[in-house]
């Protein structure tokens, strides 16, 4: 796990909710602190689905962010900032098997639950913490501090500056 800090939130906000930098990853959750507040849970419901539909999308039990977006964005438009807003986002089965085959261990890939990136705002600044989620206990960080490194070069492709904080 690791914290960093984005020291441009302007650009950071404009990456985020309007360019679609990060719409390949999942939502799994958002919180909004606004004029009230609000929540919004990622998980699909696969009721509201035709098998046709559910059929045909990639990722089943969440939604891409990329579908949510337009909708957060909506919600914080305007002259006054939220007071805070949490997300988080979830990296994609099909990414979670990139990262582990970067260190040669694709065949675990079903002893990960997830690789998740918290995104924070508050008070005016905006924090990234990684996190994972295991099916089985292990005291092995490999596959933790492959997701870090790749999550740090993805924001060094994407041209967004970031602190580590310690």
């Amino acid at each position: 796990m690791i914290a960093l800090k984005i020291p441009d939130v302007k650009e950071f906000m404009s990456k985020l909710l309007i360019k679609g930098v990060f719409d390949n990853f999942l939502l799994s959750e958002a919180e909004l602190l606004c004029g009230c507040s609000y929540v919004i849970k990622g998980r699909r419901n696969k009721e509201w689905y035709s098998s046709e539909e559910l059929s045909q999308l990639s990722e089943r039990d969440y939604m891409q962010f990329s579908e949510q977006r337009p909708f957060l964005y909506q919600l914080i438009k305007g002259k006054k900032t939220p007071q805070s807003m949490k997300l988080v986002l979830l990296l994609s089965e099909e990414g979670t098997r990139k990262v582990l085959g970067q260190i040669g261990r694709e065949g675990e890939a079903d002893t990960v639950e997830g690789l998740f990136l918290n995104i924070r705002y508050e008070k005016g600044e905006v924090r990234l913490i990684t996190g994972s989620s295991f099916h089985v206990f292990t005291l092995d960080k490999t596959i933790e501090r492959e997701w870090d490194d790749s999550l740090k070069g993805f924001l060094r492709r994407a041209e967004i500056p970031f602190e580590e904080e310690r």
